[in-house]
């Protein structure tokens, strides 16, 4: 019965083409399904291989997320890199009404030289690119915040719960001592965990706190000072992660970022008579 549209094509529409153009449609309709069905299953492949390369990662909200790396995307025929957004989304829950525009908007911000973007898709899911990386995800309520502080004496060792952390202070001033650490401090990674500072320099009570907007840094080697908030723009730390970080102060004077390295007012030289160890371990994720 052509009651239903599908019935109408079938039983109608098809048999029409076929009479108006006196060819076996049908025949070639189901040849072009299976070549279609071949194609697709090929470029699956592809797709799949590069979902594979994506990392899945929890954010500080709770939620997941699958991040790719944004030159390995490039690399990838439109046709694939489509799918593979797809294809992600739909891991993380998306069900249906990505469209084409979608897509486009996903495209844009995938090829375009701006180092950050974002496109939005349907039921707050959305690809963002952050320098370097894509990420796909669904939108969730930022967590605010909460403002703290620590004061931390040269002597000491504190939990700071809110920033998932153990920070230390102590002091070095045998001269032996600090000799050999004024040695090593100059081959130190300067993103490690554990960091010397001049202790004349760095002396006295420390704040530890996260960043409330105005602190001031000198990175090593730099003779001004820079707004921490454009420090972490240049050094790629995304804005949700940056009121997380347990920053080391003497008023609005940043003396230490974890991860990130020292002031450079407080670095080892020479003269140096005394040294202030500082030291966090995590108990949870810092950037």
């Amino acid at each position: 019965q052509p009651i239903y549209t599908r019935n109408r094509i079938r039983l109608e529409l098809l048999p029409m083409i076929e009479n108006i153009t006196e060819t076996d449609f049908c025949q070639s309709l189901n040849h072009l399904g299976k070549v279609a069905r071949e194609d697709r299953d090929f470029i699956q492949g592809f797709v799949q291989q590069a979902l594979q390369e994506g990392r899945r990662e929890q954010d500080q909200r709770g939620g997941e997320r699958i991040v790719f790396s944004l030159a390995r995307l490039r690399k990838l025929h439109p046709s694939v890199r489509k799918r593979v957004f797809l294809a992600a989304l739909s891991e993380l829950g998306l069900e249906e009404g990505a469209g084409s525009s979608h897509l486009a908007q996903a495209e844009s911000i995938c090829l375009n030289v701006k180092p950050v973007g974002e496109a939005e898709f349907p039921h707050q899911y959305h690809i963002k690119k952050y320098y370097d990386k894509v990420i796909c995800e669904k939108k969730r309520e930022m967590a605010e915040d909460l403002p703290y502080t620590y004061v931390l004496e040269e002597e000491e060792k504190l939990l700071l719960r809110e920033a998932g952390v153990v920070a230390e202070s102590r002091i070095i001033d045998h001269p032996d001592q600090v000799e050999a650490l004024k040695k090593s401090w100059f081959k130190r990674d300067r993103k490690a965990l554990c960091q010397y500072l001049d202790a004349d320099k760095g002396a006295g009570v420390l704040e530890i706190r996260n960043r409330r907007g105005g602190e001031i840094f000198s990175p090593l080697g730099f003779s001004g000072t820079k707004k921490l908030k454009a420090y972490l723009s240049e050094k790629k730390i995304p804005p949700e992660k940056r009121g997380r970080i347990p920053l080391f102060c003497r008023g609005n004077r940043v003396l230490w970022i974890p991860g990130l390295g020292i002031d450079d007012k407080v670095k080892i030289h020479e003269g140096t008579r005394r040294i202030r160890v500082l030291r966090i371990e995590q108990t949870g994720e810092l950037m």
